[in-house]
């Protein structure tokens, strides 16, 4: 293109909504898979577990149960080969969202073995478990999309 050619209105909007059409189809690739918070969730809820198991169970089938429900929840969630993903980078408050929920597992996580050890509450990890679960399988999706909200509103 020469520096004389002025771009018209029509070839001016053409463009931009190829621009548009480039940034939704990368929108579009940012999502996780459906089952990644899921399987996140499922993998903290067999961790709060973890506690009532050692005294329900003989600790060799602890040993034995614990990793393979982690196996069988990694071989549930591969069980078809996710599309090509495109990586979030985080960068300056994008981290602030992630880092409260990673705190909230971490308390949660504490405080249900904290309970359990100190009064015996059985009712406490299980109560963890699911909390654990709900929170991925719900704020996980949730994270994504502002993540790529924010990506999206760099770019515009």
């Amino acid at each position: 293109m020469d520096p004389d050619h002025h771009l018209s209105a029509t070839e001016a909007r053409e463009s931009l909504e190829a621009l548009d059409a480039v940034g939704d189809l990368n929108a579009e690739r940012l999502h996780r898979p459906r089952r990644y918070w899921p399987m996140v969730g499922a993998l903290l809820a067999v961790l709060a577990l973890v506690p009532l198991a050692t005294d329900l169970l003989p600790p060799l089938v602890v040993f034995l149960l614990m990793p393979g429900m982690i196996v069988v929840i990694f071989s549930v969630a591969a069980r078809k080969q996710p599309p090509a993903v495109r990586h979030i980078r985080l960068q300056g408050s994008m981290w602030l969202p992630y880092l409260g929920g990673v705190l909230v597992i971490g308390v949660v996580g504490g405080l249900n073995a904290a309970l359990y050890d100190l009064h015996g509450w059985w009712w406490s990890p299980v109560i963890a478990a699911v909390g654990m679960f709900l929170f991925c399988a719900v704020g996980g999706p949730a994270l994504d999309r502002c993540w790529i909200g924010r990506a999206r509103s760099r770019r515009d």
